[in-house]
């Protein structure tokens, strides 16, 4: 599986577009610090395009993505 976060860094908040996850089934993202502790969880439906991160403060996070045995990390950066 792979996913697209654009635009990264953004100033504001990030798209994210999945692809090669299992139909359309609920892919779960969890958006932790560089330091592990998370700092947001959710569910995204895995054949749409999600936005998110509007909320967070400025600062270097890593996005993960998983459903079932696949999973995808992304680092993302918030303006």
């Amino acid at each position: 599986p792979s996913a697209a976060v654009y635009p990264n860094p953004s100033p504001s908040g990030f798209q994210i577009t999945l692809s090669g996850f299992e139909g359309q089934g609920a892919v779960k993202a969890v958006v932790t610090d560089m330091q592990g502790r998370m700092v947001k969880q959710g569910t995204i439906n895995g054949n749409r395009i999600t936005a998110f991160g509007s909320d967070l403060k400025p600062g270097t996070y890593m996005l993960q993505l998983s459903q079932g045995g696949r999973r995808v990390v992304k680092k993302i950066q918030k303006l």
